[in-house]
């Protein structure tokens, strides 16, 4: 028999970011909701759980921050992602981190056929295609003939929490029901996920993982700051030679942000 209860949004919502990294980083719990997310795959064990995984390209390129990576028994990389914010161009978002998880399994002298299968799933309280549906999943077929596929071995799939068809397991739907606040106490996998969050919200170890978290977020503004002062530098350039007059116009809008000698030191990386 279920047992509901319906919760509020609140600091304890498995959609927080500290809280699904949390709870994810136990493996058992994180095994659990990739085996009913990926029932085919058999999976019998996950290790290496890293939450907020940060995967840094340096400063030329943009860094990618995973909410969960995680790697199964048979070598397989995956990421799951609590996406709460609607994002603008998600394909191009997706090639990017499609692109970095690929970086770290082949490495110099491997061959093409070694680089792991990678599943990269996104957990969404909304619709993301407004369709309606619970899931949707991307593979790269002909666009003529889709009978035709390529092998990649990479794997988009997108849950949606307020989906209408209902087309999965029971135990998947119980977890995207928490994501709405629906509590099934009934389920020992959703229990036990509660049991995790009563301990942790509100405890030392919480307040400590919201402040870092934070920190980073702000790290990583400021990464994108610094982005787009090289980027209105090399714009700049374009009309303007002196590099003072460029130092002048860059100062202007990114004085609050970065003092005289950081705008310097990034102009001269964009040389």
């Amino acid at each position: 028999m279920t047992e509901e209860i319906i919760v509020k949004p609140s600091d304890r919502s498995i959609t927080k970011d500290v809280v699904f990294g949390h709870v994810m980083k136990d493996p058992e719990i994180c095994l659990e909701l990739l085996q009913s997310i990926l029932p085919q795959l058999n999976l019998k064990s996950v290790k290496e759980v890293t939450a907020q995984r940060l995967i840094d390209a340096g400063l030329e390129e943009k860094s990618v921050r995973l909410d969960i990576m995680a790697e199964d028994n048979e070598g397989r990389l995956f990421d799951i992602e609590m996406q709460v914010v609607r994002q603008e161009y998600i394909g191009k978002r997706l090639r990017y981190y499609q692109s970095k998880m690929d970086t770290l399994t082949l490495k110099p002298g491997m061959r093409y056929d070694e680089i792991k299968d990678t599943y990269i799933i996104f957990l969404c309280p909304y619709d993301p295609f407004y369709r309606n549906r619970t899931r949707y999943e991307f593979s790269s077929r002909e666009d003529h003939d889709p009978s035709i596929k390529l092998e990649t071995g990479a794997h988009w799939i997108f849950l949606n929490s307020k989906g209408e068809d209902k087309n999965i397991n029971k135990g998947l739907q119980q977890f995207l029901d928490l994501m709405n606040g629906k509590i099934d106490i009934s389920s020992t996998f959703i229990a036990r996920i509660n049991k995790e969050i009563d301990h942790y919200v509100g405890s030392p170890e919480w307040e400590a993982d919201k402040m870092k978290l934070q920190t980073m977020l702000q790290d990583t503004e400021r990464e994108r700051a610094i982005e787009d002062l090289k980027k209105a530098a090399n714009r700049i350039r374009k009309y303007e030679t002196n590099e003072e007059e460029v130092f002048k116009a860059l100062k202007e809008d990114y004085h609050d942000d970065f003092s005289d000698d950081q705008i310097r030191k990034y102009m001269d990386e964009t040389k």
